[in-house]
Order: C-alpha cells, then structure tokens, then sequence
C-alpha cells in the first residue's frame, strides 16, 4: 500500500449531500506547487522589504509563506538563490520585448517599460537592496536578473541589424545598456524626478549613438 504524498493531499473539504467530509488525493486545480512558489516568492519580496537581505531568512520566509521550511530549501538551498528567483520573478514581464518596426520606437517603447517599472518604490528597494549584497552573494542575483535584459537588448538590436537601420556591432546591446542605464540612474542614484521630455532625449541619445557606431564599436 502506497502512502499519499502529503504536499499532493487536498485539504479535507465538505460534502454538502452528506455533512461528512472527504479528503481528495491528488494535484490541485491550477498546481498546488505552482502556488505554494507564488507563496514563498510573495513572502519573500515582503521579508526583503521589511528586514532587508541582511536579516531575512529561509524561516521566517517559510513562516510568513505558511509552508514547512523544509519545503523553501527543497527549491532554494541558499538564501541568495531565493532571492535571486524573487527577483527574477517579480521583474520577468516588467520590460518586455518591443517591436514595433523601428529601432526608435523600440527603445521609446523600452524607454516607458523601464521608466514605469523603476517608479514602482517597491522595486526600487528591492534592486538597492540587492546593490549593497557582498560580491559573493550578489554574483547569482546579478545573473540571474540581468541576463533577461540583455537577452531584449540583443533582440531589439539585432532585428535593427535585419532591417538595415543600424551596422553590426560587436556588441550590439551596448545600445539598450546606454538607454536603461540613464533612467536608472535617475531611480537609484538622484531621485530626482524623470520628466517625459528627459525620457524622450534618453532615447534619442541611444538612437544616435547606435546609428552612428561603425562595425566594432560600443564593444
């Protein structure tokens, strides 16, 4: 006889016909995995926001998720893996891949994704957060969170390349970094307010390097 898995055992619900209950055996509608990783992600953006990466940890992470904490290690082993996965999970959609059949109004349409995104506070605290880690924690996060971006900025280039707007470049999402990195650092470093004016020459500002670099260039 076969022990039912208890993380696949639904809790014991009412039948309505009898007054009795009954247990039911089995995934749940929708993934109960799936849900309990939107658990812990949720708990673990909410630990970051109000302890900060220094004091959170996987049991209060777990305790706040309602989960065993052997379930959070089961997924994540370190601390700074959770973390990273948080972060890839909370911005994974935040900047999404534009084409709207020029360069230009791909990096303005990117230009709005990152702008709003970068507004939110939460993210805000979430990415400074991350910034002060200690190289050796920081390395996953980094990877994991950047590696997205880079794979838009290669995209909206290249497809620039295809349509002749711009020549190959060596590295072609030096373009994109130039764009992103003027609004963040706006967010990160001054705070000062963005006006839409200033978002407008951010992009044109990368407009003109991309079309000016020459083959090799923005390496």
């Amino acid at each position: 006889m076969t022990t039912a898995d208890p993380t696949t055992t639904r809790p014991a619900a009412m039948d309505e016909s009898s007054g009795t209950t009954r247990t039911h055996l089995g995934a749940r509608p929708g993934g109960r995995s799936e849900r309990v990783r939107a658990a812990i992600v949720e708990a673990t953006t909410a630990e970051l926001l109000a302890v900060g990466y220094a004091h959170l940890t996987l049991s209060t992470v777990a305790e706040r998720a309602g989960v065993a904490l052997s379930t959070v290690r089961r997924r994540w082993e370190t601390k700074a893996a959770l973390c990273a996965a948080t972060i890839v999970e909370m911005t994974g959609d935040a900047v999404p891949v534009p084409d709207c059949g020029t360069l230009e109004e791909d990096l303005r349409s990117m230009a709005q994704s990152v702008f709003e995104y970068s507004s939110d506070p939460a993210i805000v605290t979430l990415i400074r957060t991350t910034l002060a880690l200690p190289e050796s924690e920081l390395t996953e996060i980094r990877t994991q969170h950047w590696i997205r971006r880079a794979a838009v900025a290669r995209e909206v280039t290249q497809r620039a390349i295809a349509r002749g707007e711009i020549r190959p470049q060596r590295n072609s999402g030096r373009v994109v970094e130039l764009l992103v990195a003027s609004i963040w650092m706006r967010a990160l470093l001054t705070g000062t307010p963005l006006s839409e004016a200033e978002l407008e020459a951010f992009v044109q500002d990368a407009l003109v390097a991309a079309r000016s670099a020459g083959p090799g260039s923005l390496a």
